[in-house]
Formats: structure tokens, sequence, C-alpha cells
């Protein structure tokens, strides 16, 4: 109601329902490590929001390859975006919410087993490094010179043939 010239009129209020911004929810888990297996991201309405419609989809889109997906498995950064139903209060809408991070893992690489042979005042570039599953396997630093006599430890660098969910890391190999 409202008063004009000292008289009481009803006057018809519409009140329009709000959007749904990303402000409006929280993931609660922003990265987890790579598992082989399909994660997501748990988003949740803020709390304190009246109204809100249901979240009935999420889908994700990584942020390297553009690729859409409703199961990211792969290491990598995804936007998430979520479909939201009307509520009493807010609309339908899709929302981009903000970035859920599958990140890379070491590879377990076992060289304990491998002993090269090489010739003391060679280069370590000089030995050739084995052939192994998955991945490849280089001399950190070729141009060590190989000296003392009996079994050395020389680092090494694996270099995993999965380079999206795996990272490279350093090994030790013995050489003879």
């Amino acid at each position: 109601t409202a008063t004009v010239k000292g008289k009481t009129v009803k006057v018809p209020v519409t009140v329009e329902k709000m959007t749904p911004s990303k402000d409006n929810f929280v993931i609660n888990n922003k990265s987890t490590d790579y598992n082989t297996q399909a994660q997501s991201a748990n988003v949740t309405v803020v709390d304190g929001i009246i109204g809100m419609g249901q979240i009935i989809k999420t889908t994700y889109t990584n942020r390297t390859t553009s690729e859409v997906t409703e199961t990211p498995i792969n290491a990598g950064t995804y936007d998430v975006i979520i479909t939201v139903s009307e509520g009493d209060n807010y609309k339908a809408a899709e929302v981009t919410v903000g970035t859920f991070t599958i990140n890379k893992i070491s590879p377990s690489v076992d060289v304990s087993n491998i002993v090269l042979i090489g010739e003391c005042g060679e280069t370590l570039s000089t030995v050739k490094v084995p052939q192994v599953e998955n991945g490849t396997i280089g001399w950190r630093d070729g141009n060590v010179t190989l000296n003392g006599i009996g079994v050395q430890e020389y680092e090494a660098r694996f270099t995993p043939a999965d380079k999206v969910n795996y990272s490279s890391v350093i090994v030790k190999i013995k050489v003879d």
C-alpha cells in the first residue's frame, strides 16, 4: 500500500527472481591428485542463501584442451559449469562457478636392479640407458666423467609416456 494525497491505495509490486552468480556457490574441493578414476568437484550453495534451485548438472571444460566432460579423469585445470533449476527466489541458470584441478602425480620407477657398464674416464653419455616400460630414461647430465672403481650412482630423468597425468622424476642408476 501507499499513501497518495492523503489516500491509501494498493499498489501491486512485482519482485523479480534473482539470477544465480558464481558468488552464490562454493567449490569445497578445489583440487585433487590424479588417480586413474573419474573425479568431480563438490559444489554447494553458500550458507544463508534461501530459495536457490537444485544443481541438476555439472560439466567441466579443460582449460588446456577445451574438452568438455561430465566426468574428468585426466590431470588438468577445469572450469566448473553448473546448471541450476529455478527456485523460489532464483531463476534457472548456467553458471561457471570456478575451477577444479586434477594434479599430475609422480610415477613410481624402480631402477634398483639395473647396473650398467661404463669405462672409467669416459663421459656418462657413452653409457647406453636401458629401455623401460611406460616411458624413457635419459642421463640428467651426459657430460659427467665416470670416475672411481666399482659401482657408482648417477642421476637420470625418467620421462613418462603419459605426460598429461605423470611428472618426470629423477632416478639414480648404477654404473660399474
